[in-house]
């Protein structure tokens, strides 16, 4: 026989599974990109946002793009692309080279940076550097 109140329970048991789900959810997306602001410099693989987190690699990536609505490699490269555009802004063109920059944000493959620098800003790192 069915029995309401052992239904209710049930709906009242995942609701809060679910909640702490959510909030778990939120607390590993934040754990990774606080990882990824500090290390963003560096090479940063899945594989080690994912040890750092202590979740699997699905897991990461659902958490993360519903926290911040794009995957954690969209994320540390936006953070990249400010970071270096930031520097880029406040650099001393007769001293500072956008190759100098660029890798020190962790940009290792200057040719795709350039590319997503212009399609971003809509100019070249050069122009940003000599303005």
């Amino acid at each position: 026989m069915y029995d309401k109140s052992q239904n209710r329970a049930s709906i009242a048991l995942r609701s809060s599974a679910e909640q702490l789900r959510n909030g778990d959810s939120v607390a590993i997306a934040r754990r990774a990109q606080a990882f990824i602001e500090d290390e963003y410099r560096n090479p940063i693989q899945l594989k080690d946002l994912c040890t750092y987190s202590g979740v699997g690699t699905r897991t990461l990536q659902r958490y993360f793009a519903a926290h911040f609505q794009m995957s954690p490699s969209e994320y540390i490269n936006t953070l990249r692309l400010n970071e270096t555009r930031r520097a880029l802004v406040n650099a001393d063109p007769s001293v500072s080279t956008v190759t100098r920059i660029a890798t020190s944000n962790g940009f290792s493959h200057l040719g795709r940076f350039s590319v997503a620098y212009r399609t971003r800003f809509g100019e070249s790192p050069s122009e940003t550097l000599g303005a």
